[in-house]
């Protein structure tokens, strides 16, 4: 009976063993054929479409591709280590601000295309700004500036606005401006700016200080450049204002005209710790703004884009948000 016993113990665990052994060779079968059906440059490929994708992006660059980016933005721009400049018209041109709507949108179009997913089989989404005639309600186009976290926002037609934000890794400071630079041009021969008027923080009195770059505080130089104006009447003490300025506080720059046939359209300029901005309406003026950082700029980046982008065979996703 005991070897009856032994025997079919024995019988068992033969069983089990030969049990496990097909199971093992159905699943090296199994990972063979996956190892076979794998890609293994699956996450090269989407790193890549991301990168290239992500690419519209990215600003910050120079020579021919900056100026064909510039050619669908509605301002130019310039940087040079820890400088950055702004040029842009006031009032902005209905037909200019429409076009980088359609830019960015038929750039979303194209990406998320079937063909695109065919082609490669990864999807791609593309999140971004829509003004009416997309379908959407956004009326303004942002940028940021990095590592300052400095936004640059082009609010409506008639303002350009710069104000810092708290979304970087690390958020923004006025202590990182060491000046801030405004030439306002005026471009139409027939108008009248007679008049300057300035409130630092309700000192209304019109400075003009020297840079000293030992001065802890903020400064601010605002030129208006009338050599196109026979009819403005700004004397050399009217048309610049310098001044190391108290950011804790907000302080307001006008140029209009007083009298009974004035035409000209006032300018405005608002500025504090967190906010610059420049606001015209009427007959067009440029402004320039240049901002002077203690540290290098780095990044310069369309702020209304987001890109997610996934590889559905192999479970792979990729996004900036």
């Amino acid at each position: 009976m005991k070897n009856k016993g032994v025997l079919f113990v024995l019988m068992g665990l033969i069983l089990v063993l030969l049990l496990l052994g097909f199971a093992f060779k159905i699943n090296s079968a199994y990972l063979e054929a996956e190892k076979k059906s794998f890609n293994p440059n699956a996450l090269s490929q989407v790193k890549n479409k991301y990168s290239n994708i992500y690419s519209a992006k990215d600003f910050y660059r120079n020579g021919t591709t900056k100026t064909y980016f510039e050619r669908i933005i509605p301002f130019t721009y310039s940087i040079d280590g820890n400088t950055i400049s702004f040029t842009q018209q006031l009032p902005l041109k209905q037909a200019v601000f429409k076009n980088f709507f359609d830019f960015v949108n038929a750039y979303k179009i194209f990406h998320e295309s079937s063909d695109e997913i065919i082609a490669d089989g990864i999807e791609v989404e593309i999140e971004t700004i829509k003004n009416l005639e997309w379908g959407g309600s956004d009326s303004n186009i942002v940028f940021l500036v990095k590592p300052q976290c400095k936004k640059y926002s082009i609010t409506d037609y008639n303002s350009m606005h710069f104000y810092g934000s708290g979304e970087c890794k690390t958020p923004f400071s006025i202590n990182w401006i060491e000046r801030i630079d405004i030439n306002i041009s005026v471009l139409g021969s027939n108008e009248d700016y007679n008049f300057l008027s300035c409130n630092f923080g309700g000192d209304v009195s019109c400075y003009q200080e020297t840079y000293n770059k030992a001065d802890l505080l903020p400064f601010i130089e605002i030129n208006l450049l009338d050599g196109n104006c026979s009819n403005c009447d700004l004397n050399s003490d009217t048309r610049k204002i310098s001044k190391h300025f108290n950011s804790s506080q907000n302080n307001t720059i006008i140029f209009s005209c007083v009298g009974a046939s004035c035409s000209s359209q006032e300018i405005r300029i608002f500025f504090n710790e967190n906010n610059t901005e420049i606001r015209h309406s009427g007959t067009a003026i440029q402004a320039k703004t240049e901002f002077l950082f203690t540290k290098n700029v780095n990044e310069f980046e369309l702020y209304d884009l987001n890109l997610t982008l996934t590889d559905n065979k192999f479970n792979i996703t990729k996004t900036n948000k």
